[in-house]
């Protein structure tokens, strides 16, 4: 097993939906894993193996029986997978085949592969569709957005930096359109770098018609002062990522509050660190990726 990542039986059901006893009878059944033990006699699994189970999963989710799946070999198992993406119905609402796809070409640094699949998807369910229900389900599950990294740094910036690149490629190909009322700051606070929903934010307000000011991650308060100075802002966006306590943020929404006292501001993040956070006159917690919707 070549990897950097090591994985438990639980770690597998996690990422794949699929209980660990079943995987543990199709191990031996199938053959399907190919686990290691620790020197205590624990089974370690790793990236092969991750990526395997995410496509057995892709085919069961399509129908197939896994007496049928278990007797692929591997580059039968990964035709059959991309068989089920070109003959997939047009109509369909399933994502999980996308986000099983999307992780296991990421545990292979496949970058042809990411971007297969992420246009087949776009394609199908249209941009903000595919971020919110593509995207940040995979985001989740593989701990770069709302939770710890439990996935190689290298894999995390593989990702990370291609879902950016098709955001910015998608804010440069907004058709123009009737202006709105109103402008929008956008930013994340020093030591905030993952830029992902921000960016995901600054599309669907432009692609609202919304004027928004666009400074990115790692932003120092006096910064976004100066900026706020020169060019005034009717509403203001940032997201808190990064593991920090709540009073933390407080503090740094306290300042906010008290600069920007006409102003709407809007905070996302993780539901349990929002949770924390205090009640502020005119700070609007955004819990999920749908509550930004609702800011318009």
């Amino acid at each position: 097993m070549n990897t950097l990542v090591y994985y438990s039986i639980k770690d597998l059901e996690r990422i794949s939906g699929i209980k660990a006893h079943t995987l543990r009878i199709w191990e031996k059944r199938y053959d399907l894993l190919t686990p290691e033990r620790t020197n205590t006699n624990i089974r370690t699994y790793g990236d092969d193996d991750v990526r395997k189970i995410l496509n057995v999963k892709t085919l069961l989710d399509g129908g197939w029986k896994i007496s049928h799946v278990g007797q692929l070999a591997q580059h039968e198992l990964q035709a059959e997978v991309k068989k089920a993406f070109d003959t997939m119905e047009v109509g369909t609402l399933d994502y999980a085949p996308y986000i099983n796809a999307l992780t296991a070409a990421m545990l292979d640094i496949n970058e042809k592969e990411f971007d297969r699949v992420f246009a087949s998807a776009t394609t199908r369910f249209g941009l903000k569709e595919t971020m919110m229900k593509m995207v940040n389900p995979f985001l989740q599950n593989i701990g770069l957005m709302w939770s710890v990294s439990e996935v190689h740094p290298g894999h995390e910036h593989f990702a990370s930096n291609l879902i950016r690149q098709k955001l910015f490629g998608a804010i440069d190909q907004l058709m123009p359109t009737a202006p709105k009322p109103g402008r929008f700051l956008l930013w994340l606070p020093e030591g905030e770098n993952h830029e992902i929903g921000l960016l995901f934010a600054n599309y669907w307000l432009r692609s609202q018609g919304f004027e928004v000011i666009y400074l990115g991650q790692n932003v120092p308060f006096d910064s976004l002062l100066e900026v706020a100075a020169n060019k005034s802002a009717d509403k203001l966006l940032t997201f808190f990522i990064a593991n920090r306590p709540a009073t933390e943020i407080n503090d740094y929404l306290h300042q906010l509050i008290t600069r920007f006292e006409a102003q709407t501001i809007f905070v996302a993040g993780e539901k349990g660190l929002l949770a924390q956070l205090q009640d502020f006159p005119n700070v609007k917690y955004l819990y999920r990726p749908e509550d930004l919707m609702q800011i318009m």
